[in-house]
């Protein structure tokens, strides 16, 4: 099973890349999928998406097939796509 990843914004930078597809054996949780996906980069990209007791960090944006979601009780499938991105303000 493939899941497309999208990193915008800040995540990017820290990600290094600006798309992957990572294969999963199965259906997974969305809350599974980030933290594997955390667990598998750089310290910083982790820093950047979830916070110390493994939750999304505020002002990181999820969306898969285009739709916002926090992800809770969220199941990823076979050819999803999964951007992740922070909020970008401005003055």
């Amino acid at each position: 099973m493939n899941i497309h990843v999208e990193y915008a914004t800040q995540i990017r930078a820290v990600a290094g890349i600006e798309k992957e597809v990572l294969s999963c054996e199965a259906a997974i949780s969305l809350d599974r999928f980030l933290g594997e996906l955390c667990n598998g980069k750089d310290p910083a990209f982790r820093q950047a998406v979830i916070d110390s007791n493994g939750k999304l960090r505020h002002g990181v944006l999820l969306f898969v097939n285009g739709q916002s979601t926090q992800g809770k009780g969220l199941v990823l499938r076979d050819g999803d796509q999964l951007s992740i991105m922070t909020l970008v303000s401005g003055g």
